[in-house]
């Protein structure tokens, strides 16, 4: 049997030569893997590309086998995300991210239009936005189950375990400083429009990026460090 999807790319493993095994984010259904023939007259490496939007025919013969993708195109070509390398870095760090949070082989439509509609921002929008990785893994957060609860004011601060707000003179790892508390409110409710009238200084971004990457392994299971973290802390520290 025959089916069409749009999918993005999470990973792509050699399985031979001639041939990619991919992980997919589908919107019809979820994550899925596939094997796919590659070549220079058909389908095409690039095309499997990490958080590339693609449009997919495939076939399946029994639930024992991996589905084989028949032919594959790039849906929505990206304009700058390829060739610019700091739009690139973000990139690399937010696909380590979703393949560690995507694992529900069923469909999440509103979680993939999500990921669709704020690549595609990112990719037209010509001015570079720092906090928008921030941006996205809060906002992210709302599809996984664990989106902030109540809001900020001047001695409340964002319990990271309980995920919400509260007003307490503690410091520990599990709590957010009041500067930090504030930036991690207004970006939660800020438009990615926009974006650019959030002010966070380059500290306290490499900062909230490890709270909420410590946010994200409390509340998701099987979380690990992203190896893409060092290098976008690189990125942000210029």
């Amino acid at each position: 049997m025959n089916k069409k999807t749009q999918a993005i790319v999470l990973k792509t493993t050699k399985y031979t030569d001639n041939s990619l095994i991919v992980k997919l984010f589908t919107k019809e259904e979820g994550l899925k893997s596939y094997i796919v023939g590659v070549s220079k007259k058909g389908n095409r490496v690039a095309t499997f590309q990490g958080l590339n939007i693609i449009h997919l025919e495939s076939t399946q013969h029994g639930n024992n086998k991996l589905a084989r993708i028949k032919s594959a195109q790039i849906d929505i070509p990206y304009r700058t995300i390829h060739s610019n390398w700091i739009k690139g870095s973000v990139i690399q760090f937010l696909n380590e991210l979703l393949y560690q949070c995507i694992k529900e082989e069923t469909a999440n439509v509103d979680l993939y239009e999500f990921i669709e509609s704020h690549l595609l921002y990112f990719d037209e929008v010509n001015s570079f936005e720092p906090n928008f990785h921030l941006y996205f893994m809060i906002k992210m957060s709302r599809y996984l189950g664990f989106y902030p609860q109540g809001s900020w004011k001047e001695g409340v601060k964002f319990n990271l375990v309980e995920g919400n707000y509260q007003p307490t003179k503690l410091s520990s790892i599990e709590i957010l400083e009041g500067t930090l508390s504030e930036a991690f409110y207004k970006l939660s409710i800020t438009d990615i429009t926009d974006l650019s009238k959030v002010v966070i200084s380059s500290k306290n971004r490499r900062e909230l990026l490890k709270s909420i990457l410590f946010y994200f392994k409390i509340h998701q299971d099987g979380f690990s460090d992203l190896k893409s973290q060092e290098i976008l802390e690189t990125v942000f520290s210029e």
